[in-house]
């Protein structure tokens, strides 16, 4: 009676543990295996300083601009939505991003960020 309680238990471990355990996948410059998550923040830049950047993002329900400020270091991969590489020196006030951060839920402040994705090195120029 007792092993038949322990593999119950086992069983429905092993087939719930995946609703509990989301992936957090990152994408990359030139091909993505599997689709990736959305991003942690979608906006413009409003400010670069030597490892952070100010994005100003605004949902659909908010009315104002909100400033986000984001840590970038030399292991965040910058490239825009082509995949052609960007480095930091190319960002510029008002380019398109979507940032991808470190963690899924990002503990420390400012957030690291794991990507950006630039929409062109262009300022003027939106998604496709």
């Amino acid at each position: 009676m007792k092993k038949s309680k322990i593999y119950i238990i086992i069983l429905l471990a092993i087939n719930f543990i995946p609703c509990f355990s989301q992936d957090y996948i990152l994408p990359h410059p030139d091909y993505n295996e599997k689709e990736p998550s959305p991003p942690s923040i979608v906006g413009r830049i409003k400010s670069i300083s030597a490892s952070r950047l100010i994005v100003e993002i605004k949902s659909d329900k908010q009315k104002e601009w909100q400033a986000v400020t984001v840590k970038f270091t030399k292991r965040t991969e910058m490239f825009t939505v082509y995949g052609g590489l960007v480095f930091p020196k190319e960002l510029v006030v008002g380019q398109k991003v979507r940032v991808w951060f470190t963690e899924k839920n990002p503990t420390k402040k400012p957030p690291i960020a794991a990507v950006i994705m630039l929409a062109s090195i262009d300022p003027n120029d939106d998604w496709p």
